[in-house]
């Protein structure tokens, strides 16, 4: 009796082994398709998916067949494809709606600074001139008296224009403010409560945000509506005159034989 179980197990073991349905062989048409992803990945590494060529590959790696030994491995890479086109897509919308957004004239608010008291200063004694010593290095935050052209070039990532201001004295120019970056906050935390002023083509000031004194809405660097008066054009040439014929009446012709001493006798 067991004997006769033991062999029908044995033969229910050959039809269940019988029965199991073997892969297909590799996708020919998914591995190039794998290396041509792979090749612009390695030339593209930071714009890879936003070549249209990518969307060409992934339609290839979408159709392996179900059965093909290569599916998981192409439904795997078709899942990182997809992810990455998606958040391409997304970085270009992102992008489009901060250019349209900064080509909008902005509101500015416009404030009025008292004059800073010009701090007593102890004089200094002279420091003899050092052989060794070459360039001083360039400054690492933004000080008075910097050109705007350097202060743009070296801080311009890590500060925005977000007002114009006026002084009682008549100064008057721009205020920059430390933007919302945490980097850039990190990096120039002691700015966080400062307003750098640029007038004049240089920074002329650092001045704490509580200085402000009075503060309106204004709206700058907004073309304005009403356009140039159009150059006059230039006069018209007079005309010529029209010249005037005049008739000369034409003498009678004299006799050769004519003595007018002869007739007045």
């Amino acid at each position: 009796m067991n004997r006769k179980r033991l062999l029908a197990g044995v033969a229910l073991l050959l039809v269940g082994m019988g029965c199991t349905k073997r892969p297909g062989p590799p996708s020919a048409e998914f591995g190039k398709a794998r290396d041509q992803f792979l090749q612009l990945e390695s030339d593209e590494p930071t714009t890879v998916f936003t070549d249209p060529k990518v969307k060409v590959l992934l339609a290839v790696i979408e159709a392996v067949p179900a059965d093909s030994i290569s599916k998981s491995a192409a439904d795997s890479l078709a899942q990182e494809i997809r992810e990455g086109l998606a958040d391409a897509e997304k970085t270009k919308i992102d992008r489009a709606a901060s250019v349209a957004s900064s080509n909008k004239p902005a509101a500015y608010v416009a404030i009025q600074l008292p004059v800073p008291p010009t701090p007593a200063v102890a004089p200094v004694a002279p420091v003899a001139a050092r052989t060794d010593a070459g360039p001083p290095p360039p400054p690492a935050f933004p000080t008075a008296g910097m050109s705007f052209a350097e202060f743009s070039q070296r801080f311009g990532g890590c500060f925005a224009k977000t007002s114009v201001f006026g002084q009682p004295d008549g100064t008057s120019g721009d205020v920059f403010t430390l933007n919302a970056d945490k980097s850039c906050q990190d990096k120039f935390s002691s700015f966080a409560s400062t307003l750098v002023l640029v007038s004049g083509a240089k920074v002329s000031g650092l001045v704490p945000k509580s200085a402000v004194i009075s503060q309106h809405e204004v709206t700058i660097n907004t073309p304005s509506a009403k356009p140039p008066p159009a150059a006059e054009a230039p006069p018209a040439p007079s005309p010529a005159p029209t010249p005037t014929l005049v008739r000369v009446p034409v003498p009678p012709p004299v006799d050769p034989n004519f003595n007018p001493d002869a007739v007045n006798h």
